[in-house]
């Protein structure tokens, strides 16, 4: 056959209609590549790829893939696929023209000659091969679990996409922005974290995306690494953020939004406070107590927002503080040994900074929730404290209240009038509040004192008075102590460890005792016993002791970190004595002693007024301090306080926890005298039960002096009086703070509430407007 006869005859076949021949009968019956099982093509060779094309033409019907399942293995010359070189060949006429099966994709030489015995050999070889139900069914119970695994797959993705995308928490690697949600209907809380590490670096994550869903974690190359972990406390959504640095120029810094929110805690003693720290502002202070002469003496690291978010951070930080000052509306935290406090021996380390942030429903909710961080106070019916906090706590000064100096013995003496006029009125504690050394550190009265001092110890001890006495750390350079203890080498060093470091207060150089050294504490108590025996003194009200006051880069003899001044010292005259006040404390709630809230003087127009009180009694008790008492120590030494300010200083203190009288009224009418024992009366019969039934509550968290917004934390203007208090939730107060003041507005909480007063029964979530008070009235409500 020519080339032309070929060409012809394969056109003729082409182009016949399709009728039922038996040629096109065959024709349907070529395998996948065009050719009969018989078909033996010669001359040339062609070489085709063995692996099959998985590609579909559009339009392929079902006969067509039944084509491709023929048997390529027939006889002589029949096409063998899958072997084992991968390689099979077919000889063809290399002139033959080139032809498209329309169910191949392969271009093949072929002639279009279908010998006659292949039709019965094609249909045998496409019978169903043994075992495909067994297949199907594999194929189905794969495609299930394929189906599961992405189910699965999905529904971990989603969850790890809503932590990351924002309903939990996200990270932006760019600008090192924190965003954290702690409620669907809270808005986001936001921070901006890194602020010491080279701005043009990014992080590497080192999170595992298998891991838990709740994590983050990224490092910046020769900077630091960051984790962030959420997880659930009881009702609390909180997350936990750690840095690490790995170069010692690197300083972990985080800073968050003030918001409008109004914030609580930190610190009690400013002088100056206000019942929110939202008013405040200062750069970065060591976080503890008296830190950078900004702090108050009562410090712990915690504070709590109005939404309910509370924020608390490790005690073994380096941790400096701003506050609305460096960024405008933000606080933030810097962990830096660099800085002079945290300068000491062990200088040089890495910086850490770990922090927790928690939310719950409200304040309240949060606040009780986050008192598992500290410790837990001691019960009021503790014998120790029982015994103490059942009387008031008598003040004698150098002060009179009528501008006449008196022998301290005179004024013990009218100490007893008053207590024998009142028969159901034990004498309890009687301080000695004035300056009964000649410098500080002397720890031995007065010489020239000494008579009446002696006189008046006696009278007091006779009547079954237990005497305390304010005693300190400091030592003037001039105390009759100082140059003893400087050759001892019992004072804290200073930057250089060579010399004794010297702390200015109150315009006086004063050196501080080292308590790391065991012998310079012996020396100390060894002096306290002397004073306790000689003299009769039953206690002692210890002052100072703030950490943030101590020498510049101060040196101890024992390895020793400055932040544990204070607790220390608490700790360490407590085992001395059993009950105290004490003027400062970080980390002590657990200890029986008051915390004595310092009063002070302020003019406001023509008047006085007494001030930083309320703001201190609200912040000490978040802080886990319950038990309280006024200190105007520095409020006498300013001068003479007037009949109104005495008799409102007595008013509200017979609410608090331990009630401290100053001066009996020598010279006051027999009215204000009756007025004082119906007062003392009202702190013993009323609120020393009230205290003990709520003795549970103390011990689970809550303050006995509360916010009012305590009863109802959602209430936006009970969140920001700070002119008011609870005791417990049972009595509101609503003192008078200024001289020749007879009327004030009162916001009461929601709730119902009595008034003894006009003997009214009042609706709660209102203001009082001009509330008319009398000398000898203090407006208080009772919850119904």
């Amino acid at each position: 056959m020519t080339k032309m006869d070929s060409e012809q005859e394969a056109e003729e076949l082409l182009s016949k209609p399709k009728t039922a021949t038996s040629e096109q009968v065959e024709m349907n019956n070529l395998d996948g590549d065009g050719h009969s099982a018989n078909f033996k093509p010669q001359n040339s060779v062609v070489k085709f790829d063995s692996k099959p094309s998985h590609k579909k033409k559009h339009g392929s019907t079902k006969r067509d893939h039944g084509k491709r399942k023929a048997s390529k293995s027939g006889d002589n010359g029949d096409v063998s696929g899958d072997s084992d070189n991968n390689e099979s060949y077919v000889q063809v006429d290399r002139h033959m023209p080139m032809f498209r099966h329309r169910n191949s994709t392969s271009l093949v030489r072929a002639t279009i000659d279908i010998p006659g015995e292949s039709l019965k050999k094609i249909k045998k070889k496409r019978q169903r091969p043994p075992g495909l139900g067994l297949k199907i069914v594999v194929v189905i119970l794969f495609l299930m679990i394929l189906v599961g695994v992405l189910v699965t797959w999905s529904f971990y993705k989603e969850e790890r996409l809503a932590i990351l995308s924002g309903q939990k928490f996200r990270f932006m690697e760019d600008t090192r922005t924190l965003y954290l949600a702690f409620d669907s209907s809270d808005p986001v809380e936001e921070g901006v974290l890194g602020l010491n590490l080279p701005s043009w670096q990014l992080p590497k994550s080192c999170s595992d995306e298998w891991e838990e869903i709740n994590k983050l974690c990224y490092w910046w190359r020769n900077g630091a690494s960051l984790k962030v972990l959420y997880y659930k406390l009881n009702s609390m959504h909180c997350y936990n953020v750690t840095w690490e640095s790995l170069n010692r120029n690197i300083e972990p810094k985080d800073c968050y939004d003030i918001g409008i929110l109004d914030w609580y805690g930190l610190s009690a003693n400013i002088r100056g406070s206000h019942h929110t720290l939202s008013a405040q502002n200062f750069s970065y202070v060591p976080l503890v107590p008296g830190g950078g002469r900004v702090l108050g003496s009562v410090v712990e690291r915690y504070w709590l927002a109005s939404n309910g978010i509370a924020f608390i951070t490790s005690e073994e930080d380096p941790i400096l503080l701003s506050w609305n000052n460096d960024l405008p509306d933000k606080f933030c935290i810097w962990s830096s040994y660099r800085h002079p406090f945290y300068a000491r021996k062990t200088a040089g380390n890495l910086s850490h900074l770990h922090y927790t942030m928690c939310k719950a429903d409200n304040m309240e909710t949060t606040h009780l929730a986050m008192r598992q961080f500290f410790n837990t106070a001691p019960s009021p019916q503790t014998p120790v404290l029982r015994d103490w906090l059942r009387t008031p706590v008598w003040a004698i000064g150098p002060v009179n209240l009528t501008n006449v100096t008196e022998p301290l013995h005179a004024m013990a003496l009218d100490l007893i009038d008053f207590l024998d006029s009142n028969s159901t009125q034990s004498c309890g504690v009687v301080e000695l509040d004035f300056g009964w050394e000649t410098y500080l550190g002397d720890l031995a009265f007065k010489t020239e004192d000494l008579e009446d001092i002696t006189l008046m110890l006696q009278n007091l001890s006779s009547h079954g008075c237990q005497l305390s006495l304010p005693v300190s750390l400091f030592s003037h350079f001039l105390s009759r102590n100082f140059d003893y203890l400087l050759r001892k080498n019992y004072f804290v060093r200073d930057a250089g460890g060579d010399a004794v470091g010297l702390t200015k207060w109150q315009g006086d150089q004063l050196a501080y005792l080292d308590i790391s050294n065991p012998d310079a504490v012996k020396w100390f108590l060894t002096k306290l016993k002397i004073l306790k025996a000689k003299f009769g003194i039953h206690t002692f009200k210890f002052l100072h002791g703030e950490s943030g006051i101590l020498p510049f880069k101060a040196q101890f003899k024992e390895t020793f970190d400055p932040v544990w001044y204070t607790t220390t010292y608490n700790y360490l005259v407590t085992n001395f004595t059993n009950t105290t006040l004490m003027h400062s404390g970080m980390g002590t709630q657990n200890l029986p002693i008051a915390i004595s809230i310092m009063g002070r003087l302020e003019m406001r127009g023509p008047d006085r007024c007494l001030t930083d009180i309320i703001p201190s009694l609200l912040t000490a008790g978040i802080l886990g301090y319950p038990y309280l008492a006024l200190d105007g120590s520095e409020l006498w030494s300013q001068g003479i306080v007037g009949e109104d300010l005495f008799l409102r200083w007595t008013q509200m203190s017979a609410f608090l926890p331990v009630m401290k009288v100053y001066t009996p009224p020598h010279g006051f009418t027999p009215q204000n005298f009756e007025l004082l024992k119906n007062w003392t009366q009202f702190h013993i019969k009323t609120i020393i039960p009230l205290i003990n039934k709520l003795a549970q509550e103390v011990m689970h968290g809550a303050p006995l002096i509360r916010p009012i917004w305590w009863v109802d934390p959602q209430d936006a203007v009970a969140q920001g009086i700070g002119d008011e208090f609870l005791v417990g939730n049972d009595i509101l107060v609503a003192p008078v703070l200024c001289e020749k003041t007879r009327k004030r507005n009162i916001y009461l909480p929601s709730g119902k509430w009595k008034d003894p007063l006009k003997r009214l029964d009042l609706d709660g979530g209102r203001w009082i407007y001009d509330y008319r008070i009398n000398l000898e009235e203090i407006p208080y409500f009772l919850a119904s």
